[in-house]
């Protein structure tokens, strides 16, 4: 069937709209014109806007074989999940160079909601003020303030080096299954099984304190979380990361600042032996101040543990797993202590706009409490039972845990 005749009298009745809009567009005033001109460049920047979004989605191609030098590529399917390209002149198969995102990357927002999010967390807004003002539910909330501190975690985990001199010191956080109270109810549909709550099975004390704000014993205990901390005299770099319960050792420590305290460095700390035991064993000068003497050389490390306790604060305690992610956030605002909030929210967005494997939402929901935590678990029950056969049947099920 010849359509020839149907498409040409199409384009004609277009062409006569056209026209008409045209002819309708001189008789307009001024002030009626630059109304129409408003109007249009609105538009203009909508489909932009839409335009922009929609490319961030398209599949993008290799930019060269790297077997022939061709430019020009068709799709060959997929492997592992991964997009295979063939190449149109030697028919290879190759993967997509591309190895990095921004977090937005495939999210049906713009770039500018995201933008705005992270202004709102660095405004310490709650998830549910935020939820009201940007009209997205809360779990999807909370998952994007996961990606955005995660991928600023891997951003200064691969960044920091430290040089120079060197302030050390630990901070003390309460053991927290916030978010677990009732964990069969917490449960994605589709899993039968039933597991019990987090603190019954992995606090010392086995029952639900407020929050993570009350232990059972008063002072420092095997019930506090031990987050170890490095920044540089200069706020150049800094680090914190969760280690173990109680006070830490010098295997804990080396655990933090593993491949970031090398070369010329100097540290300052307080008189605590697992640091001391620390520097001689990697060979590192340090400079102990003991009690009686003044603080005033690790001020700063101690103002950082000051911003994180009134950080967790805001957020009315933090769960132990995602401990490290709400640290980072306050090493991010103490080493740009002296910049507006505008443009702390411009610096965080361009390092979220590449990042190497971001967060997804299975990642968050299949997270894991730090190692030690089923380490020290392990250690309790072969005490209680005797017999590492029967330790393991206790902790079969901390396999999942869902947040």
């Amino acid at each position: 069937m010849n359509n020839t005749p149907t498409l040409l009298l199409a384009k004609k009745k277009i062409d006569l709209n056209i026209n008409h809009v045209v002819t309708e567009l001189d008789k307009l005033n001024d002030d009626e014109y630059q109304i129409i001109i408003d109007h249009l460049s609105q538009l203009r920047k909508e489909r932009r806007t839409k335009k922009e979004k929609n490319s961030e989605k398209k599949i993008d191609k290799p930019s060269v074989c790297p077997h022939c030098g061709e430019t020009e590529f068709t799709l060959a399917g997929k492997q592992s999940g991964k997009q295979r390209f063939r190449c149109t002149s030697c028919g290879k198969k190759i993967f997509n160079e591309k190895k990095s995102f921004s977090v937005w990357y495939n999210s049906k927002y713009s770039s500018d909601v995201w933008k705005q999010f992270i202004t709102y967390e660095l405004q310490h807004l709650s998830l549910r003020e935020s939820s009201s003002l940007l009209g997205i539910s809360l779990s999807t909330l909370f998952v994007w303030r996961h990606k955005v501190l995660t991928s600023l975690d891997k951003y200064y985990e691969s960044s920091n080096r430290f040089r120079g001199y060197v302030q050390i010191d630990e901070a003390f956080f309460p053991f927290s299954t916030k978010g677990n109270k009732n964990a069969c109810r917490n449960l994605k549909k589709g899993y039968d099984s039933f597991y019990e709550s987090d603190y019954k099975n992995l606090r010392a004390s086995k029952k639900l304190h407020k929050r993570g704000k009350d232990s059972s014993t008063r002072g420092l205990s095997r019930e506090k979380v031990c987050c170890p901390t490095a920044l540089t005299m200069l706020h150049a770099s800094a680090t914190s990361r969760v280690t173990n319960f109680g006070k830490p050792s010098s295997n804990d420590i080396e655990y933090a600042f593993k491949d970031k305290i090398s070369g010329d460095v100097v540290l300052l700390s307080d008189g605590e032996k697992s640091t001391n035991y620390f520097a001689m064993e990697n060979e590192i000068p340090i400079i102990q101040i003991k009690r009686g003497m003044k603080h005033s050389e690790i001020q700063n490390v101690n103002s950082l543990h000051s911003k994180m306790k009134t950080n967790f604060k805001r957020y009315r305690s933090v769960n132990t797993k995602h401990l490290d992610n709400y640290q980072v956030l306050a090493i991010f605002e103490q080493l740009h202590k002296n910049t507006s909030a505008g443009e702390k929210a411009e610096i965080l967005f361009q390092i979220l706009k590449d990042v190497k494997d971001p967060l997804t939402y299975e990642g968050l929901s299949n997270k894991r409490y730090p190692e030690f935590v089923y380490e020290n678990i392990l250690d309790e029950n072969t005490k209680k039972a005797g017999s590492p056969n029967s330790t393991k049947e206790n902790c079969s099920n901390y396999d999942y845990l869902p947040f």
